[in-house]
């Protein structure tokens, strides 16, 4: 009992705190746990800097968030002492370094802050790697085997699939490792749909991009993915089998989990895969290679390295059309339901507006009352703001953020621009830009749209450069 009320206590104490010098206190903490060299620069950054830090603490509730959502994780595993070693929680660290340095980045921080928080990120991504050596080292040497087998035999144009993000890395290396290089990269971003009655398939979509290429009598199409339950690895073998023109063939070879073979249909998989392969004299099973299990003892630790890592893949993925519509549409539901939420949005506006607030009660139930018209607008028109983004469900390819996200802009501009809605839709952009983010849980809130890839360059690429890297330097170890 005397532990519930002392963590009541602290709870409502904390409560108390702003929240900049929560995450302040918090991140002093956890940068002490670390022991390192480079984390002693940082501690002795955030103690003779404090007040820069709290400032972007405030000024940028994302990186606020992001310290939050560590301290979640952390809390979940068990606290600090259980960071240090296991490959989930190492991951989580160089993932939040990235993002806070990046949130840095946008506010301005001093050139030390930010070199600081580089070499942090630096030294977890480092350690990361290093703890999923002996998987790296198993997938280096399958690829190596598969190089063999692929290129042998008579001359032929080999033409690799990309299935972004799953297997995008994959493909990187292979792309390195095939000697002559890949005569073509055909790259499907694929929504999750497979029934026609709920718009474009992911059959379809592979269709298109198939019949787009210029095929050649001979070629062969080089396919090489994750296996986990076996049922995606199926499916699309399948649907690319029947779409290939006939003189092309599929070679298709697939990396395992430890629990793939107690998947529900893991025979029957098998024997697809066996017959498939039958055509190539080659025993199927050799190219289904199991690697080994990453060091976690978290039962939700990831099967595979680069699994769901969009920036190791080299992309950001999301469906923008999605992740756009889900947080405003939630945003404007929290608005019209909180008098606090739309307070602090109406004020956030007032500052960048010059518009004048009201500060009694009365007068907010009449700007309250305000929103509530807009709010009924924004209503009757959310039907065509949801289907206006239809043109993007076969996910299309940007080189940068602003030009991805400007025709979705523009679509919801042309619907609602004219309308009360248009100040609900702003109000809520608002909101989101101060106190929250576009990462709702409905990352792909429209099942049939393909996820929009944006192709990363420069520091934004640094996790997948580094992971090319290292994985190079694997295989070369292994080529003695």
């Amino acid at each position: 009992m005397s532990d519930y009320l002392d963590d009541l206590v602290n709870l409502i104490m904390s409560c108390r705190i702003p929240r900049e010098e929560r995450c302040y206190e918090w991140l002093l903490s956890y940068i002490r746990s670390l022991e390192s060299d480079v984390s002693r620069e940082f501690l002795d950054d955030l103690r003779k800097n404090r007040s820069q830090h709290l400032q972007i603490l405030k000024q940028y509730p994302a990186a606020a968030k992001i310290l939050e959502d560590l301290d979640l994780q952390i809390k979940l595993r068990g606290g600090f002492k259980s960071e240090l070693e296991d490959i989930v929680a190492v991951h989580h660290r160089q993932a939040t370094f990235f993002a806070l340095g990046q949130e840095y980045h946008a506010a301005g921080a001093s050139r030390l802050t930010l070199q600081l928080l580089d070499k942090l990120h630096g030294v977890a991504l480092q350690e990361y790697l290093a703890l999923a050596a002996t998987q790296a080292d198993a997938l280096c040497s399958f690829l190596l085997q598969l190089r063999e087998v692929v290129v042998s035999g008579k001359p032929r144009r080999v033409i690799l699939l990309e299935v972004p993000i799953g297997n995008s890395l994959i493909v990187h290396l292979l792309s390195k490792l095939l000697d002559p290089p890949p005569a073509a990269l055909i790259s499907v971003s694929l929504s999750r749909n497979d029934k026609q009655k709920d718009g474009i398939t992911r059959g379809e979509l592979l269709k298109e991009r198939i019949a787009a290429f210029k095929w050649c009598e001979g070629d062969v199409l080089l396919y090489v993915d994750e296996w986990n339950s076996g049922a995606n690895f199926n499916s699309l073998c399948s649907k690319v089998r029947k779409h290939l023109p006939s003189g092309v063939n599929l070679f298709s070879a697939a990396v395992l989990t430890q629990d793939s073979a107690h998947a529900e249909r893991y025979n029957s998989f098998c024997s697809d895969h066996d017959s498939w392969l039958a055509g190539w004299n080659v025993v199927g099973a050799e190219w289904r290679r199991v690697l080994p299990s990453l060091p976690t003892s978290f039962h939700q630790g990831r099967f595979f390295f680069w699994a769901e890592n969009d920036r190791m893949a080299g992309y950001r993925k999301m469906q923008l059309h999605g992740v756009i519509f889900c947080s405003i549409d939630e945003t404007i539901e929290l608005l019209h339901k909180d008098d606090v939420a739309l307070r602090r949005a109406m004020t956030q506006v007032a500052l960048e507006t010059d518009l004048e607030l009201p500060s009694e009660q009365e007068d907010f139930n009449g700007l309250r009352a305000n929103f509530n018209e807009c709010y009924a607008d924004y209503q009757d028109c959310v039907g065509q703001l949801k289907s206006c983004g239809n043109i993007f469900e076969k996910g299309p390819e940007f080189y940068d953020f602003d030009d991805a996200l400007q025709p979705i802009l523009s679509c919801y501009h042309a619907v609602a621009g004219n309308r009360k809605a248009w100040l609900a839709i702003n109000t809520a952009v608002t909101y989101l830009h101060q106190f929250a983010s576009l990462n709702p849980p409905g990352r792909f809130y429209f099942s049939h749209h393909a996820p929009t890839l944006v192709r990363l360059s420069g520091h934004d690429a640094i996790i997948h450069t580094t992971a090319l890297e290292f994985l190079g330097s694997r295989i070369q170890s292994l080529c003695g």
